[in-house]
């Protein structure tokens, strides 16, 4: 009885140790349970944040390539515009310079028609008794401009540039040597309808 009591007793401390043992080792396998679950947990956090810096990237640079796609096409959308102003702005001045070539030939013949007129009249001045001629400008001179026909009428001395090109128009009118009188261009023509009153 005592042999088999002291038996139990032995195998109840061995199974005591075992449960001591296994309860340790329980402990020691929910610690490491733990801290792996929190590493987990960390790394499910830092992919998180990982993947949220990515994706925020992504969108970033999506913006980027919006903004820069924009830009290219507003670029292109300006590019026409300038270059459509630029065609439209040669083609005036060509027209512009058409018109400026069409302009000054006008202006010759008129100006070639008016000294006719100027000389005819310096010659009929003349033969009116008035004195008529050939005078220089006498002041600061335009270009092709160095010759003048003067006249004396009963109002008062008329004058006009001629230009150099038409000098050979003058060989038969004499040399004028008296210098302008200071009339203007509004006051010559005054005189002119003036003379008409008289004539």
């Amino acid at each position: 009885m005592n042999r088999m009591l002291s038996k139990l007793k032995e195998l109840f401390e061995t199974y005591t140790d075992y449960v001591v043992v296994k309860r340790h080792d329980i402990s020691v396998m929910l610690a490491a349970y733990k801290d792996l679950e929190e590493r987990y947990t960390s790394c499910q956090e830092e992919v998180g944040s990982t993947l949220v810096a990515f994706v925020d990237s992504m969108k970033k640079h999506q913006e980027v390539k919006a903004e820069l796609e924009s830009s290219r096409a507003l670029a292109a959308t300006h590019h026409e515009m300038y270059a459509k102003s630029l065609d439209e702005a040669r083609a005036r001045i060509s027209e512009l310079e058409t018109a400026l070539v069409s302009a000054e030939h006008g202006r010759s013949s008129t100006h070639s028609e008016r000294n006719h007129l100027v000389i005819l009249a310096a010659h009929m001045a003349r033969m009116l008794g008035w004195r008529a001629g050939v005078g220089t400008h006498g002041g600061d001179i335009v270009a092709g401009f160095g010759e003048v026909v003067r006249i004396d009428t009963p109002v008062g001395q008329l004058s006009w540039h001629i230009h150099d090109t038409q000098l050979t128009w003058l060989e038969n009118l004499p040399p004028y040597d008296a210098p302008w009188d200071g009339t203007t261009r509004e006051r010559k023509y005054e005189l002119i309808r003036e003379l008409f009153g008289r004539v």
